[in-house]
Formats: structure tokens, sequence, C-alpha cells
């Protein structure tokens, strides 16, 4: 049995520091039981070392994670933002655009306008002209008529090339 202690002994001396190069060596003691005791204390102490070291790895790499979840979680919502910013331009430009096609149209419209007033110098349509003909009819017989409106029309063609050679 007394061997058996020895080599105990040694073993546990022999494991205590082996395992564990940060603690310092202990004492022989006298007793054997003191020795394994003190060995198994520096593994225990080793292995809450190793397992505090897993635990530091773990929660950086979590860490690590959640900083990348966020970053990402922000850049999904600056592009959104952006998105969102860019079709709220393309919709004011389109409106923009359609504005001054709206306003181009009506100075074409205008140009047109005038310048049929100027070629026409005030004609009245023909719907309009037999409207007023027939209404304004007293029973004068037709040639009358014909004859009066040809001098009219006649008349005002004078004034408006007048006027035309007048402004040119």
């Amino acid at each position: 049995m007394p061997a058996l202690a020895g080599a105990a002994l040694l073993a546990g001396c022999g494991s205590a520091a082996s395992t564990s190069t940060s603690a310092p060596a202990a004492p022989e003691s006298a007793t054997p039981g003191e020795g394994s005791e003190r060995a198994e204390e520096a593994e225990q102490q080793h292995q809450e070392a190793a397992e505090l070291e897993r635990n530091r790895e773990l929660l950086s790499a979590i860490e690590a994670k959640q900083r990348e979840a966020a970053a990402e979680q922000a850049a999904r919502r600056r592009e959104r933002s952006a998105s969102a910013r860019i079709h709220k331009q393309q919709e004011l430009t389109k409106i923009e655009v359609k504005k001054i096609e709206e306003r181009g149209a009506l100075k074409q419209k205008r140009k047109e306008e005038e310048a049929r007033a100027k070629s026409g110098s005030g004609r009245e349509p023909a719907q309009a002209k037999r409207k007023r003909s027939s209404s304004s009819h007293t029973g004068e017989p037709v040639a009358r008529i014909g004859a009066a409106t040809a001098r009219t029309r006649a008349r005002l063609g004078r004034e408006s090339s007048r006027r035309g050679a007048g402004e040119a």
C-alpha cells in the first residue's frame, strides 16, 4: 500500500505540474490526500479557465453576428429610403414634364388661334352665316341676299388686306 501511495503522490504532483502552467507549484505536502486534492483543484481551475475562454469566444461570436445583422438591417433601411426618394423624384419629374407639355400644347393652340384670326380676319364659320341669314330672312328674294352677302365679304376682305398691309 505504501508503494501505491507514493505512486499516487508522484502522479498527483506530475499531473498538477503538467496541467497548470499558470499556477505556482504547490509545495509537497506531508499527506498524500492533500496533494491529490490540490491537483484536483488545479485541474478544476484549469477547466474553469478553459470554459470561461470558450464562453468569451462564444459571446464575441454572438456579438459579431448581432452587429452584422444590425448593419444589414440599417443598410436595408437606407436602401428602402433611397428607393422611396428616387420614386418620389420620378413622380415629381413626371408631373413637371406633364405640366410643361400642357403649357406647350396651350401655347401651340393659342398660336394656331391667332394665326386663324389673322388669316380669317373675323370671318364666321359657314354654319353661323347660314343661321344668321336664315333667321334674318324677311322675305326678300334669295338673289338679293346672296348679292348683299357677297358685297359684305368683299368689303371685309379689303379691310383685312389693309390691316395686314398696315401691320407689315
